[in-house]
């Protein structure tokens, strides 16, 4: 209760301030003001640890205005005002205004569920492959796989004829057969589809700018392509920039 000799924000002592917002983060989120006394300790160490604590908790409830151990032991009397008219913003309405609710156990029941989806809603995402195999199994996670790929080998239509033997006989194995375990199957098939459309994309790219000049057909131009990589790989273009001195 606040004494009746507080009559303004400027009479509110640091217990007061600290006991103020220890409450209303009890209330707005009970993970961040559970751990907190709402009591000032005697001890300075323990003083300024406590009001630390708090500070960092309103700064992940979101309090944008500078906030530290200060703002409850030396504080001004408008930090003082910022910081309680945020955590009182942040407070539920009353059961006035927030409607009327299912009486009984129904009622307590949701506001449970309520509370526990508020209190999911501000800790921090996990992977679920950082998460413990009970989480992972609760919260249905326990299946997923990493993303591993492998190459696989297609059929081709074009190459030499020991290539088209091999593809049209029972040496080749099927493509789903490929992979060494069968969830590496879609992340393989996903991989060679993508490596598929880059390089649709690349020849598309060089087909309609210096291909449609050099006026040669697909096949030469990729021949002279393909003869011109080791050539681009072994001398790379010189960096331009200004010339150097004699």
């Amino acid at each position: 209760a606040v004494p009746p000799e507080v009559q303004s924000v400027r009479d509110l002592t640091p217990e007061l301030v600290v006991e103020a917002a220890v409450r209303c983060l009890r209330v707005v989120r009970p993970a961040l003001g559970t751990p907190l006394s709402p009591l000032l300790p005697p001890g300075i160490s323990a003083r300024f640890r406590l009001a630390s604590d708090l500070a960092a908790a309103c700064q992940e409830l979101g309090f944008g205005g500078d906030v530290g151990y200060q703002t409850f032991l030396y504080s001004s009397e408008h930090d003082t005002r910022r910081l309680l008219l945020f955590l009182v913003e942040k407070l539920p309405r009353d059961e006035s205004e927030r409607g009327a609710e299912p009486p009984g156990k129904s009622g307590a029941l949701l506001r449970a569920i309520g509370a526990r989806i508020q209190e999911q809603l501000g800790t921090p995402w996990v992977p679920p492959a950082c998460r413990t195999p009970r989480l992972q199994r609760l919260q249905g996670t326990g299946c997923l796989h990493p993303f591993v790929t492998c190459p696989l080998v297609l059929p081709q239509s074009g190459g030499p004829p020991e290539l088209q033997e091999y593809f049209g006989g029972a040496a080749a194995p099927p493509v789903p057969a490929q992979p060494p375990h069968p969830v590496r199957t879609p992340p393989a098939l996903l991989e060679t589809h993508m490596a598929q459309l880059s390089a649709r994309h690349d020849w598309e790219a060089e087909w309609g700018g210096p291909g449609l000049a050099s006026r040669l057909p697909p096949q030469r131009l990729r021949a002279r392509l393909r003869a011109l990589e080791p050539l681009r790989q072994a001398c790379p273009p010189r960096p331009q920039g200004p010339p150097s001195g004699p």
